[in-house]
Parts: C-alpha cells; structure tokens; sequence
C-alpha cells in the first residue's frame, strides 16, 4: 500500500507529539527507528528546566524519501494559559464540578 506524502508527514507530525519530555506512548523507539517508510534520526536536546521544555517546545527529525522532515510541537499547556481555567466541567452522570 502506498501513503501520500501529506499522510505521511501527519503520522510524522504525531509521532513527535508522542516523544521526548512528557511523552504521550511509551516504547516507541529511540534514533534509528522506522515509522513506516521514515527513520527517526533527531530529536531536540532540550533539558528539564530548559526555556523551550517550560514553553512546551519538542522537535524531532526523520529521513523520509531522502529529505530530511522535521516534525514540532509547541506548547501542551493551552488550558492553563486561557483567563478562565476554573470553569465548570461535567463530570460523572452529568455532574458539575
């Protein structure tokens, strides 16, 4: 089966959100993993405590069709940065919270 550029570069493009500091799926693999067609070859040499860890920042690079593609993520805190964080959320059989 073939996948489509765009599709690849979305796996890719998740794949990072799920590496690195605060990982969302463990196991995934370190350098040298494939995703598919791609290698995972780089990732972003942030530290805890690091400026880009506080503001969320992650980068990861693979080889994908012998182009190097570089897939980010940005910050992962969005709700405590809204003005509104201590707002009602329905909860178990509709409570409010």
């Amino acid at each position: 089966m073939t996948v489509s550029n765009e599709l690849m570069y979305a796996i890719l493009s998740m794949d990072s959100y799920n590496r690195g500091y605060g990982e969302g799926i463990s196991g995934l693999g370190g350098i040298g993993t494939n995703i598919g067609a791609a290698t995972f070859t780089k990732q972003s040499d942030t530290l805890d405590g690091d400026p880009g860890v506080t503001a969320g920042f992650y980068a990861a690079a693979y080889t994908y069709n012998s182009e190097t593609v570089i897939s980010y993520r940005g910050t992962d805190t969005l709700w405590s940065e809204l003005p509104f964080d201590n707002f009602p959320i329905a909860g178990k059989n509709g409570s409010i919270r």
